[in-house]
């Protein structure tokens, strides 16, 4: 989420990358079936519940307006 503009993110996702979490579903789904898909500002990787443990999807992908913020955001936190 856009913390500055109140927007939302918009990840930009791959074949490959929607392919990963349907291969590894049986392992890595919570007890309602859900997946927990987690999406930094390098990398997108999908967690598996009970150990936490992570699988790489891909490198994230962001617009011009997510790096402004990512640099606005890294910029602030050395600041404070």
């Amino acid at each position: 989420m856009d913390l500055v503009n109140h927007k939302p993110s918009l990840p930009a996702f791959t074949r490959g990358m929607l392919l990963t979490p349907i291969e590894y579903f049986e392992l890595y789904a919570d007890k309602v079936g859900a997946l927990t898909i987690e999406i930094n500002a390098l990398e997108i990787w999908v967690e598996e519940p009970k150990t936490k443990t992570k699988t790489f999807m891909d490198k994230a992908k962001h617009t011009a307006a997510d790096i402004r913020n990512l640099r606005f955001f890294t910029k602030n936190r050395r600041t404070q």
